[in-house]
C-alpha cells in the first residue's frame, strides 16, 4: 500500500456509555480518533449481490493498523462527510500493517454521529 494513496482523512466513532453529574447514563457516539485512508467503492460482484440494495452501498477503506477496531463502530469520511458503517475488519497479509475495512453506506442513517 502506498502512502501516497491514503489521501482521504477519516474519523472512527464508537458508541460510548457514560455517566452526567446526576449519575444518569448518557449514550452517545463519541469519536475515537483520526486517520489517513484509502476510501473506494466496492467494485466485488459477490459482495455486491448479498448486500447491495438501493440505501446501502458498500465501500473499502484501508488504513495503517491499528487495534480496538469492531464491527459497532462507524467511519466518517471527511472529504465529503459520508458515515460508513464498519461490516468487516481483515488484516490483509497477516503482518499488521494494513487493515481493510469492508463498509457500508447507508441512506437512510446518516447524519447519526455529531457534526
Amino acid at each position: 500500500m502506498s502512502i501516497a494513496a491514503m489521501r482521504h482523512e477519516v474519523e472512527i466513532w464508537h458508541f460510548a456509555t457514560t455517566s452526567n453529574k446526576y449519575g444518569e447514563e448518557i449514550k452517545q457516539w463519541e469519536r475515537i480518533g483520526k486517520e489517513w485512508a484509502d476510501v473506494r467503492s466496492t467494485p466485488g460482484e459477490e459482495f455486491r449481490t448479498t448486500v447491495f440494495t438501493l440505501n446501502k452501498v458498500p465501500y473499502r477503506v484501508l488504513i495503517r493498523y491499528r487495534q480496538g477496531l469492531n464491527e459497532t463502530m462507524k467511519i466518517r469520511n471527511l472529504s465529503d462527510g459520508m458515515d460508513l458503517d464498519i461490516a468487516a475488519i481483515r488484516d490483509t497479509d497477516g503482518r499488521r500493517k494494513v487493515l481493510e475495512l469492508q463498509c457500508l453506506y447507508r441512506a437512510d442513517q446518516q447524519n447519526i454521529l455529531p457534526r
